[in-house]
């Protein structure tokens, strides 16, 4: 590729230009919603079922992006997006399962578990999937 390509800068080795360039491919790629899921550990997912003023029962997916010692923060694939969370209270074997409408208290819980980095299996920030979610409206 000659050195001239426009905004490559004119040190700049093939090899790294060229993985650069995949890289950025790769991120402006839309993957598909099920190939995502497929992939997606059942830890990192759940399914929300929704009641219906008519009975009816609908269900939608919903990613895990943040995750304290006692919180989990999901954002749901509909269309309109919405943030749920399930919430351990210590000493309590049921979840709490809650909408949240303040976007405050969805900052806050990402604020808490961005202390703990990058998501270890146990608390954290999921950013491939914050990342899938941004890249797919």
């Amino acid at each position: 590729m000659p050195a001239t390509h426009p905004g490559r800068p004119a040190d700049l080795p093939d090899e790294c230009y060229l993985r650069a360039l995949g890289h950025l491919t790769f991120l402006a790629m839309s993957i598909d919603t099920y190939s995502f899921l497929q992939h997606t550990t059942e830890a990192e997912k759940t399914t929300v079922y929704l009641h219906t003023d008519d009975d009816t029962v609908t269900s939608c997916e919903a990613l895990l992006i943040a995750q304290t010692k006692y919180q989990k923060l999901f954002i749901t694939l509909e269309p309109k997006r919405r943030y749920l969370t399930h919430t351990q209270v210590p000493g309590e074997e049921e979840l709490e399962i809650d909408f949240l409408r303040d976007y405050e208290e969805v900052e806050a819980l990402m604020e808490d578990a961005g202390l703990d980095g990058i998501h270890d299996g146990e608390q954290g920030i999921l950013y491939h999937n914050l990342l899938f979610l941004l890249m797919n409206p």
